[in-house]
Order: C-alpha cells, then sequence, then structure tokens
C-alpha cells in the first residue's frame, strides 16, 4: 500500500520529478527483503538504507531517547543519498497511513508554504477532527499539544505540524536545519517532528500550516 500509493502520487503530479530516500532499522519482520522486491517505478533514483544497530524498542510514548533515536532515523533518510541537492522539496511520508494520491495534490503543488502537512486521523477514532498527530501539532508557540477545539478548514497556519504526510522546502534541509529531539527554544527534549519545524523558524521559515482537507489515516 505504502509504494503503490506513493507511485500513483507521483503518476499524478506530471509537473515534478520525485526521487525516494528509504531509511530502515531492526526490523525483524522481513522489512528488509520487502524493501528490495518493490516496485519503484515512479522515482528518478531511489536509496534504500537498512540497518542493524540494535536499537531499543518503543511504543507509541513520549520518552527523551524516542524522539532523538526518531530524528536521527529521519535525518539517515534524508541524508543517505546523492540526490538532495537536486531538490527542492523534501516530503517525509509515513508507511503506515492510507490516503487517496490525489487529495494530496494540493499539499505537493503549494509553493507558499515553508513546511505543509496533511490532517491525519487516527484509524476508527470518532469524531472525524480527531487528530492522530496531537503532539507534534501545535497552533502557537504556548501550546504543548493540539487544541481539540480548533476547527479544521482548507490551510490553516501551525505553529508545528508533521501528521505523517509532510513537505519541507529543501534550502534550509540542506543548510542542515533538520529534525532532532531537543527544542533549544523550550531548552527540553521533544517531539522530533514539532522541533523541525522550530528549527526551521529559528532559521527565518516560518511559514508552516496544515491542509485541513488532505486526510490521511493512521492505520496502528
Amino acid at each position: 500500500m505504502w509504494i503503490n500509493q506513493l507511485n500513483e502520487l507521483c503518476s499524478l503530479s506530471k509537473d515534478s520529478v520525485f526521487y525516494l530516500s528509504v531509511y530502515e532499522n531492526d526490523s525483524i519482520d522481513g522489512s528488509q527483503d520487502a524493501l528490495k522486491s518493490l516496485n519503484f517505478e515512479g522515482f528518478k533514483d531511489i536509496s534504500v538504507n537498512c540497518e542493524n544497530i540494535h536499537t531499543p524498542s518503543f511504543g507509541s510514548v513520549k520518552n527523551d531517547h524516542r524522539v532523538q533515536l526518531l530524528a536521527e532515523a529521519r535525518n539517515k533518510s534524508i541524508y543517505g543519498n546523492t540526490f538532495l541537492e537536486e531538490c527542492d522539496y523534501v516530503l517525509s511520508v509515513e508507511p503506515d497511513i492510507a490516503y487517496s494520491p490525489k487529495d494530496m495534490l494540493p499539499i505537493i503543488e503549494n509553493d507558499d508554504y515553508d513546511i505543509l502537512s496533511a490532517r491525519s486521523i487516527e484509524y476508527k477514532t470518532p469524531p472525524p477532527t480527531h487528530l492522530y498527530d496531537g503532539w507534534g501539532t501545535r497552533n502557537t508557540e504556548k501550546h504543548s499539544d493540539w487544541e481539540a477545539n480548533v476547527t479544521f478548514a482548507g490551510l490553516i497556519d501551525t505553529w508545528t505540524t508533521y501528521n505523517c504526510f509532510c513537505k519541507y522546502k529543501a534550502n534550509p534541509i540542506k543548510d542542515r536545519v533538520t529534525f532532532d529531539g531537543f527544542n533549544r527554544r523550550l531548552n527540553r527534549y521533544d517531539c522530533d517532528t514539532a522541533v523541525i519545524c522550530e528549527n526551521f523558524r529559528e532559521a527565518g521559515y516560518s511559514k508552516i500550516g496544515l491542509h485541513g482537507a488532505c486526510n490521511v489515516l493512521h492505520m496502528r
């Protein structure tokens, strides 16, 4: 499902050229072999980097060590290839989401935002406005989590966002403005996907938002 969605997204966005960089570590379910067998037909070039480095296993918890490991893994995905310099944007897509590629085109085709994400919904969790990525999505610098009473309609400016499908302007990333588990502004460990937004802001890239019409369903 993951690669089929991505290949379809590439075919729909005819004005763009796509590269794919994948990082995986420590899987024990056959993921490494599965990655080698996939059809990456939508991409000009691909990089698949697999490692066995004996990282600890975590659930979906707020843990200092976990967010730092996640940041390091995401950064290996971004920088572990030879084609980053060719890219205008970096699109980060989680493997465990379902979405309509056609519905994601407003994100792909938007050039106004420095960071723009979809809206993630928890699988089988009513009501439809429930946000899966409540920790990483913040409407102001003063709130630690997303406020449930904020409505989702069209483009919404946020302080931070990720929501499992998120596009970043590549120039700051090329300058090593990247994911991290430590929030310098708050002087504490924090959600790694929120920290990259903070780092973008610190570097002068402050147009950050969520597209309320672009929904992804988190499957776990």
